[in-house]
């Protein structure tokens, strides 16, 4: 019955984006769960100036089972992520880098916590909220003993709205509002603006597997591949290997990656 439940929640709130700031929504309400009657994220390709790198996402039974990452430097191997759904610490193989992805639903909103482990010791929680127009996150230093980071996002009328906190220490935060703007003669396309700042061009692409949804900057492009359940889609672009700063190393669950302070 809670399955039932789940996938009539997902396929209400996840319908398949066919406007470009719908589908910047669905990309940052990372889905757990597969929706058989929708597609979801299969991998994504980055790169920035010489540095580049890929993604690709794995599910079983319907839940994402493990994620591979892959820097593309010469000598390096694969690196992988595992996850595990409802588990206790005790269940997961204490080895490398896993995920306990625990969830309830209250009305018509999905919560999870996240926590992460490296060799067996939890790093990082982070609780995910959603629901069909809001999703936040929030994220915990499990060895500072604090939270570090607040991302939320909604929608106010046509306009996606992005508010984030970073909390360096107890007395100091620093706030950012993101707008991402539909193009007026375009709803494929849309733009990510911080102030009067355009900060990203966003170009969502459907195909025969799915979509792809494209961020694009002078110095800076990523695409993301949504396919259909019965389909996949495979990275093909392959360069000379580069090297990519350490300080890089630290990624969400989109492959973002984010700088040590």
């Amino acid at each position: 019955m809670k399955i039932f439940l789940f996938n009539l929640i997902f396929l209400a709130i996840y319908a398949s984006a066919n406007t470009c700031t719908k589908a910047v929504f669905k990309l940052n309400a990372f889905d757990f769960i597969v929706n058989k009657n929708e597609p979801h994220l299969d991998s994504s390709y980055f790169k920035e100036y010489d540095n580049e790198w890929t993604h690709k996402y794995f599910y079983r039974n319907g839940q994402i089972d493990s994620l591979a990452v892959d820097f593309r430097e010469e000598g390096e191997e694969i690196k992988g992520f595992k996850f595990y759904r409802n588990v206790s610490p005790n269940d997961i193989r204490k080895t490398d880098r896993e995920y306990i992805i625990k969830d309830s639903t209250f009305g018509d909103t999905i919560y999870y916590t996240q926590d992460f482990y490296m060799n067996g010791v939890n790093q990082q929680r982070v609780y995910f909220k959603k629901n069909a127009n809001y999703i936040s996150s929030l994220e915990y230093n499990v060895e500072d003993n604090k939270y570090s980071y607040l991302d939320e996002m909604f929608f106010s009328h046509d306009t996606l709205i992005e508010k984030t906190s970073d909390y360096y220490n107890k007395d100091s935060e620093i706030f950012d509002d993101i707008y991402y703007i539909e193009d007026a003669q375009n709803d494929f396309k849309c733009y990510e603006y911080e102030g009067n700042k355009l900060n990203y061009t966003y170009t969502y692409q459907p195909n025969e597997s799915g979509y792809s949804l494209k961020v694009v900057s002078d110095t800076y492009f990523r695409e993301f591949f949504f396919v259909n359940p019965d389909g996949t889609t495979a990275i093909h672009k392959r360069r000379t290997p580069v090297k990519v700063s350490p300080k890089a190393r630290y990624f969400d669950l989109l492959g973002r990656y984010k700088f040590t302070k």
